[in-house]
């Protein structure tokens, strides 16, 4: 009776062998497509978070330039104010403004000066009577009286840090210039040759500058 109960049980048969290989090769094909499926999810979730890594927006502030010389004018800028502030530069504006009030009315006298007044013409159109002037103010500008004009309104706008004559000395500016471009064409007509090589080495309306 007890020999019965713990005899070994019986041998597989081919059948039972089959079935039981069958099982193995399934739960490998299960495990299979287990671990492929997770490979496949853990690459989708890789991409997933690759493009949303791509399409945030970077936190690095823009460059300004190929080596971010913005910022370096931008620096410059802060320290130029933190030096001189906009109450100094003011001043300094208003200042400047003074300089070229008194530089404006002693150009234009001194080419008053230069040709007298009787030859004086508020016409761009020159006279029959037109000489031309190539000493005094003339020998550093060709027309010292709209460049003292223009100093003087300019001038004028800046000590006053006014808006709106600094509106009306551009517009002053601009009659000016055309005045200016009226009466040389006049000039050239009646002095030919002599007023073009006269032109060619002064300067137009301000000493040094224009």
């Amino acid at each position: 009776m007890i020999s019965e109960l713990i005899s070994p049980p019986p041998p597989l048969s081919d059948d039972d062998e089959e079935s039981e290989s069958e099982l193995e090769d399934s739960d490998d094909d299960f495990t299979r497509r287990a671990a492929a499926t997770e490979a496949t999810a853990a690459a989708t979730f890789d991409e997933n978070n690759l493009d949303s890594r791509k399409k945030k927006p970077s936190s690095s502030p823009p460059a300004l330039g190929a080596r971010g010389g913005g910022w370096v004018l931008a620096q410059f800028a802060a320290l130029f104010f933190v030096v001189f502030p906009p109450t100094a530069i003011t001043l300094a504006i208003q200042v400047s403004g003074i300089f070229a009030i008194i530089a404006g009315i002693a150009l234009a006298a001194t080419g008053v000066s230069s040709i007298g007044i009787r030859s004086l013409s508020p016409f761009p159109v020159p006279r029959r009577s037109n000489q031309l002037a190539e000493k005094g103010a003339y020998g550093l500008v060709r027309h010292p009286m709209y460049g003292g004009l223009i100093l003087f309104a300019g001038g004028a706008a800046a000590a006053s840090a006014s808006p709106g004559r600094a509106a009306a000395a551009l517009a002053l500016f601009f009659i000016l210039e055309n005045k200016m471009i009226l009466e040389e064409k006049g000039m050239r007509k009646k002095h030919g040759a002599r007023y073009e090589a006269y032109a060619a080495k002064t300067r137009k309306a301000i000493p040094f500058l224009w």
